[in-house]
């Protein structure tokens, strides 16, 4: 069935309503570990199944039972990162900081959340600071993002072939570099990364609507198309053929960086 958005959001919801939510209250308060245990086995649970607005609940009253518990603490800036609700993520994730200063995870994340904000020049001295405590590769994606959105391409690239001689297979970092390519007009490399991840049979829609992008942005109309397609009604997808030409006359590689997305994209599951 063919997609009428652009945006793929794809998550496992749980009801807690009614009786069903007494029930899960009675769970919590009897299970072993007791309520402050069973509430952050919640949170991680069903922020692994990708319904992060119920996570950021669970944690929320994990929190509300013990304010200076770091998992708690960083679980709910987590969750809060995951549904957009990036400032009061970042106060979690500075207030974990405090709990556990210098945590390399905790400052990765704070720096997702701060190019979400706009604001990648303070992403970059976590990124930097968690790099140097565990050396991974994460760390190099979310610097490359944030040089990228300050219009900084060249560097940018620098830092995704970094992290890629440490994961050669991390397919984040090959598609923020291709669309860091594209951007600055190197279509023939850009495609060539990412025309194996668009076009592999377990690719998702966002990668094939990024090969489409690449493809529109290099004035390929046709192959754009054809690749839209995939996913996405007709409608939507001469919408985008429209959105490829707007970007190709901007002519100005931070604005297309910032229109395509490579300023914000940090935040939606992480780096």
């Amino acid at each position: 069935m063919k997609l009428r958005r652009t945006a793929f959001v794809i998550g496992l919801g749980i009801a807690l309503s009614g009786c069903a939510g007494d029930q899960l209250t009675d769970t919590v308060r009897t299970a072993p570990g007791g309520t402050m245990g069973s509430l952050k086995r919640l949170g991680q649970a069903t922020m692994e199944s990708g319904d992060y607005a119920s996570a950021a609940g669970f944690y929320r009253r994990a929190h509300q039972e013990n304010e200076h518990d770091f998992e708690a603490v960083f679980g709910l800036g987590t969750a809060l990162s995951r549904i957009g609700a990036n400032d009061e993520a970042a106060q979690m994730f500075r207030k974990a900081l405090v709990l556990q200063p210098g945590d390399p995870d905790t400052r990765r994340e704070l720096g997702n959340v701060l190019i979400a904000m706009g604001q990648p020049s303070l992403a970059i001295a976590e990124f930097e600071a968690a790099f140097e405590k565990n050396q991974d590769p994460r760390c190099l994606n979310g610097i490359g993002v944030a040089l990228d959105s300050l219009g900084e391409q060249g560097a940018a690239q620098a830092q995704y072939r970094a992290g890629l001689k440490i994961d050669p297979a991390n397919v984040s970092l090959r598609n923020n570099l291709a669309l860091s390519l594209a951007v600055s007009g190197k279509y023939a490399e850009a495609l060539r990364l990412l025309e194996p991840i668009g076009r592999a049979r377990n690719a998702t829609p966002r990668q094939r609507q990024n090969l489409a992008l690449v493809y529109g942005l290099a004035g390929d109309r046709d192959k754009a198309g054809e690749i839209a397609r995939l996913d996405l009604d007709e409608t939507a997808v001469r919408r985008n053929l429209v959105f490829y030409e707007t970007l190709r006359a901007m002519g100005d590689p931070r604005k297309v960086a910032e229109a395509v997305g490579l300023r914000a994209r940090a935040a939606a599951g992480g780096l």
